[in-house]
């Protein structure tokens, strides 16, 4: 448990630390039975450096005397505070910083679940007591933590390389990979196919086939719009495989469209495309792209 010798603090600081009611700006030593005599300040991340300045930060048990040895200098807390500050909100389509470990995983989830209740209330469905919804709270924030954003909370797939010993550097083209994401606006589901055509540097590496459907799955598994999806799978690709030319091409059909709005059919896509090197400069391998794609269409 965390204790705060107080010197001196308003009560609109935000962020759950838990102290013993009696003891509210006052040094911590010997508290007995404080359990039974706690109250809740707040901690606001935005004045967290002014808060560093004004307060002493000790661990140990809420009833044992803490001793120098326990003690966690500011320094050190700090140095806490900015790793935890470092994985804090971010755009819908960007991981988060530092990446989530799975007991930060469980964590959002409960948080995420009990929000989601808030939500069902809010609608004035009785979730409680309803057979179809009694666990749809958590089951829907496992899915989003799990599944839907998974591309948010956990690190990229690693990439398995092979040498180019034939020295390609001829266009290959791979799809039609599935695309399963979610529109930013509307949180619908966004479906189709996704075709990569690469030009290995003839003395750069070559990456396993399943690689590329691993990353349009893992970037999809966020909150996007698909013209910003082609540009991360792009950049990614291009970063960590440095090829001579490179061709993303994602064919979508967007459910903020076909099921709210103008209720559009299922019929009406989206095409966006994106070309990098050589693939933006030939407008012969820009063609042949193309015509692949066509033959690789189911």
């Amino acid at each position: 448990m965390l204790f705060l010798n107080i010197r001196n603090f308003g009560q609109d600081y935000s962020r759950m630390i838990c102290l013993p009611a009696s003891s509210a700006g006052q040094s911590f030593g010997n508290h007995k039975n404080c359990d039974r005599h706690r109250t809740i300040l707040w901690l606001n991340q935005a004045i967290l450096t002014d808060l560093f300045n004004q307060i002493e930060i000790t661990m140990g048990h809420p009833c044992e005397t803490i001793t120098g040895s326990m003690m966690m200098s500011g320094q050190a807390m700090k140095s806490e505070m900015a790793a935890l500050q470092a994985k804090t909100s971010r755009f819908g389509n960007e991981a988060v910083d530092g990446f989530l470990t799975e007991a930060e995983r469980a964590k959002v989830m409960a948080d995420a679940a009990v929000k989601l209740e808030e939500l069902f209330d809010v609608l004035r469905i009785d979730h409680r007591n309803d057979h179809n919804m009694r666990d749809t709270p958590a089951r829907v924030a496992k899915m989003y933590v799990e599944e839907i954003l998974r591309g948010r909370f956990v690190p990229p797939p690693a990439i398995t390389e092979f040498d180019n010993v034939e020295q390609c550097d001829q266009l290959i083209v791979t799809g039609p990979i599935d695309v399963r994401s979610t529109c930013a606006h509307h949180l619908m589901p966004i479906y189709g196919e996704c075709y990569i055509g690469i030009v290995p540097s003839p003395d750069g590496k070559i990456i396993g086939l399943s690689k590329y459907d691993r990353l349009v799955d893992y970037f999809s598994s966020r909150f996007q719009i698909q013209e910003e999806l082609v540009k991360q799978i792009e950049r990614h690709i291009v970063e960590t495989t440095a090829p001579r030319g490179l061709a993303i091409r994602i064919s979508a059909v967007h459910m903020c469209k076909t099921h709210r709005g103008i209720r559009a059919s299922h019929d009406a896509r989206m095409i966006t495309t994106t070309y990098y090197g050589c693939m933006a400069e030939d407008r012969d391998l820009k063609a042949e792209f193309l015509q692949e794609c066509v033959g690789l269409q189911r």
